[in-house]
C-alpha cells in the first residue's frame, strides 16, 4: 500500500472524472421552469423575443406626437385633447394625430402600456407627465393637456428590445439557474427548460455493531446529507455487515443494474487490518485501485477504486468509519470528485486569520507534517467588519462537539508540525451551500 499526498489524490480524482464522461453522455430531463432552480442547463439559452417585445412607455402620462411641439414655448403652447386611455397589457389605440383645428389629440397612457398608433400623420412617439414637478407641462381645468416646450422624441418611451435584444443570451450550458435566470427566463414566455440530470449516489455504512444495536450509524446519514446538500441525488442503501461476500454482493448489484448510480460510497470496514473486508471484496470485482491511503488527518484510512460495468467505470469511495475523518474526505476527496464530473473548477478556500481560544492548551496546536491536516474552525465577524477563524478545541477524530460548533475546516498543509495562531490560513465552509 502506497500512501500518497492529497494533491496527488485529487488530481487521481480529476483524472477519473474526465474518463468517466469520456465514457458516459449526461442523461437531460425537461423541468417545469418554476423547478429549475439550482440545476444546471444543458444548453445555452439565449432571449427568444426582444424584450420589452414592443414598445412601451416607461413612465405613466399623455402619449402625444413629438413633432407636433417642436415650436412650443411659453406664447407659442401647443394644446393636446384626451381622446382614450390604454393601460398595460390592451392593444394599442389607432387614432390620426392630425389636429382638429389647432388642438391634436393624446392619449392618456399607463406606465407599461404600448404607444398608440398613429393611421394618419405624425407618429405617437413620447410621453408627457403632468404632475408638478415637469416644467412646460400642465394641465387645463377642462382636461386639455397645454404644452409651453419641445419634448424630444422617444420621451419616456422604451423601444423594443431596449432591456434585452433578442439573441441575448440568458444562461450558459452548465450554468446553475439562479432566481434571476427564472426571472428572466419566464419573461420571455419560456415554461419548460432542458437540465442535466443529477448525479445520482448510494451510501453504505459497514459494521456488526450498528447491525447488533451496540452503536447508532450517524456516518451513513450524514454523508448522505452532505451529497445531497451538493446537489447529488443520493440513496442511503443501509447498514451492511462486516463480511466481504456482503460487500462484494452490494457493488455487484449495482454493476449489474440498468440504471446504475454514477458513483458510491461506503464507509466503515477500513480497518486495515487481517479482517478488512472491502478490500478481498473489490479485488474479488475486478476493481482498479486508483489510490489506497492518502496522507490527510482525520481521514485516513481511505481508498478510491473503479469497476467495469456496461455504462462505463463505476467510481467506489471507501471511507473510514470515523465520523470525522469521513467528515474531512468527503470534504477534500469527494467533494472535488464531484465538481470534477460537473466540470466546475477547483474550490477556492477564503485566507483568514487563526484565531486561539484563551482555554485551549497549546498542545492542541500540534499537527503531523507528514499529511494534510484539517481542524475544526469557527469562522466569526469582528467588531471591525472583518472575518476571523477561531480555531475549536479539540483535534480528535472521533469526538463530535467540535464539529458541531464549527462551521469551516482550517487547512495545516503538509509539512507545518503546529498550527501557528494569528497566520492566514485557507479555510474551507463545511457547507457546501454558497453563492455562484
Amino acid at each position: 500500500m502506497v500512501i500518497i499526498s492529497l494533491n496527488d489524490a485529487q488530481e487521481i480524482l480529476r483524472a477519473t472524472a474526465a474518463e468517466y464522461l469520456q465514457q458516459r453522455t449526461p442523461a437531460v430531463e425537461d423541468v417545469p421552469l418554476v423547478d429549475a432552480l439550482n440545476r444546471r442547463v444543458a444548453h445555452n439559452y439565449t432571449c427568444p423575443i426582444p424584450l420589452p417585445p414592443f414598445n412601451i412607455c416607461s413612465s405613466g402620462g399623455y402619449a402625444i406626437s413629438s413633432e407636433t411641439t417642436k415650436n412650443a414655448s411659453p406664447d407659442n403652447p401647443v394644446v393636446f385633447s384626451v381622446k382614450g386611455a390604454m393601460g398595460t397589457g390592451e392593444d394599442p389605440i389607432r387614432l390620426s394625430s392630425k389636429p382638429e383645428g389647432d388642438i391634436f389629440p393624446c392619449i392618456e397612457i399607463s406606465r407599461g402600456a404600448r404607444f398608440p398608433e398613429s393611421n394618419e400623420g405624425s407618429v405617437f412617439d413620447a410621453c408627457v407627465k403632468v404632475d408638478g414637478k415637469v416644467s412646460g407641462v400642465q394641465k387645463s381645468e377642462s382636461g386639455q393637456i397645454i404644452v409651453t416646450r419641445p419634448v424630444i422624441p422617444n420621451a419616456y418611451r422604451r423601444m423594443a428590445g431596449d432591456d434585452l435584444p433578442e439573441g441575448q443570451m440568458l444562461i450558459e450550458k452548465g450554468q446553475y439557474v439562479r432566481p434571476r435566470h427564472i426571472l428572466a427566463m419566464g419573461s420571455t414566455g419560456m415554461a419548460t427548460v432542458q437540465v442535466i440530470c443529477k448525479l445520482r449516489a448510494a451510501v453504505w455504512s459497514a459494521g456488526n455493531d450498528i447491525l447488533n444495536s451496540r452503536v447508532s450509524d450517524g456516518n451513513g446519514p450524514f454523508l448522505t446529507a452532505i451529497l445531497r446538500e451538493s446537489g447529488v441525488d443520493t440513496d442511503f442503501m443501509g447498514v451492511l455487515n462486516d463480511t466481504t461476500e456482503g460487500f462484494k454482493d452490494a457493488l455487484q448489484a449495482q454493476m449489474q443494474s440498468p440504471a446504475p448510480y454514477d458513483f458510491l460510497v461506503t464507509n466503515g470496514a477500513m480497518s486495515r487490518r487481517k479482517d478488512d473486508v472491502i478490500l478481498p471484496a473489490l479485488a474479488a470485482l475486478g476493481a482498479t485501485m486508483r489510490f489506497d491511503g492518502v496522507a490527510l488527518r482525520p481521514g485516513y484510512p481511505v481508498l478510491f477504486a473503479t469497476v467495469d460495468t456496461r455504462a462505463g467505470i463505476l467510481p467506489i469511495f471507501g471511507l473510514t468509519g470515523i465520523s470525522n475523518g469521513a467528515a474531512v474526505a468527503a470534504k477534500s476527496l469527494v467533494t472535488p470528485f464531484i465538481r470534477a464530473l460537473r466540470g466546475q473548477a477547483v474550490e477556492q478556500p477564503e485566507l483568514h486569520r487563526v484565531t486561539l481560544p484563551d482555554h485551549i492548551h497549546p498542545t492542541s496546536l500540534l499537527s503531523q507534517p507528514e499529511s494534510d491536516c484539517f481542524r475544526y474552525g469557527l469562522r466569526k465577524r469582528t467588531g471591525r467588519g472583518e472575518y476571523t477563524v477561531e480555531l475549536q478545541e479539540d483535534a480528535s477524530a472521533t469526538r463530535l462537539a467540535p464539529l458541531l460548533h464549527s462551521n469551516c475546516w482550517i487547512h495545516v498543509p503538509r509539512g507545518q508540525s503546529a498550527l501557528n495562531p494569528g497566520e492566514l490560513y485557507r479555510c474551507y465552509p463545511q457547507s457546501s451551500v454558497s453563492p455562484d
